[in-house]
């Protein structure tokens, strides 16, 4: 693969999105499905340098909430000094995998609760 694909794969894939080349016209844009992965839909002939570009911006604009939790997960990361940045980065990619932030901090709270339950059991 060239350069500019391997680069639109590789940020696709750090947003855990899915790529389709040469499907429609007009701009790349990010859809959303109910059923599967988002995916980055590149127009065929689209510059895939400039694909790339524009992928986080398509990103936001179709996931909003999804960036706005990204974003205060990494101003959490920059405050904490490193001390919960892989839970955090577990979380981030929880976030993207689903697109649900909130069944994602729902389950986590959930989860961490009943393991702090099951450790005061035990040390009872």
């Amino acid at each position: 693969m060239g350069p500019d694909i391997t680069a639109l794969f590789r940020e696709a894939s750090r947003l855990r999105l899915d790529v389709h080349l040469g499907s429609g016209k007009g701009t790349p844009k990010v859809v959303t499905y109910a059923d599967s992965p988002a995916a980055y839909q590149v127009p065929a002939g689209w510059d895939l340098a400039d694909a790339t570009d524009r992928l986080p911006a398509a990103h936001a604009a179709a996931r909003p909430h999804v960036v706005r939790v990204l974003r205060a997960i990494d101003v959490e990361k920059e405050n904490n000094g490193g001390r919960i940045d892989k839970a955090l980065d577990v979380a981030a990619g929880m976030i993207l995998e689903t697109g649900d932030p909130d069944q994602v901090w729902d389950t986590l709270t959930r989860v961490l609760c009943e393991t702090g339950s099951e450790r005061a059991e035990v040390s009872a």
